[in-house]
């Protein structure tokens, strides 16, 4: 028996996740069901929001920025952008969407150096991996297409379930296909 928590999951990722103070700053996210599929039309609020540790109180403190609200697209897809806090710090984008009467929830950290740091992100350098089929039986071979920035170097693929079971280090092909 397979328990979640709803009836899809939150995938979310910051861009960049090392920013300037008031430069422009996104979450990409997806609603995605327990088969791989996207959920469409799943309104998501995001917030941004700053996460500090107090010392003094032993607990982590977190006060909402700033908050907005997307809908997923046809392929459970949505993206949502702000402008980066003029002081540094640690933040933390939030995705929030119900799934009937429970909240499903997904974070992600950017990094906004203080004045005299930096170490700054120039471009969005992201990929996705994206798999020929939505599942596999014992002795098939899986495509994986690279989308997004073409990796240059070798590439360590792994797969894991409770333990890493495999691992490999690959040449990527000029197409960006793996063969696993």
């Amino acid at each position: 028996v397979v328990a979640t928590w709803g009836d899809f999951l939150l995938a979310t990722r910051s861009t960049p996740s090392v920013a300037k103070p008031g430069t422009p700053i996104g979450l990409r996210l997806r609603a995605v069901d327990y088969r791989g599929g996207g959920v469409a039309g799943v309104p998501v609020t995001v917030e941004l929001v700053r996460s500090e540790w107090d010392y003094d109180a032993q607990e982590q403190k977190r006060e909402v920025l700033v908050t907005g609200t997307v809908r997923t697209d046809a392929e459970g897809r949505a993206t949502w952008q702000t402008q980066a806090p003029a002081t540094g710090g640690s933040f933390l984008l939030v995705a929030r969407a119900m799934s009937g009467n429970r909240e499903v929830t997904d974070d992600t950290y950017v990094w906004v150096p203080g004045q005299g740091e930096e170490t700054y992100e120039q471009a969005s350098e992201s990929i996705e991996l994206v798999a020929d089929k939505g599942s596999y039986a014992v002795g098939d071979t899986a495509r994986i297409a690279v989308r997004g920035l073409a990796p240059s170097t070798p590439v360590l693929l792994t797969k894991e379930a409770r333990t890493l079971t495999w691992y490999d280090v690959r040449q990527p092909t000029p197409d960006g296909v793996f063969d696993v």
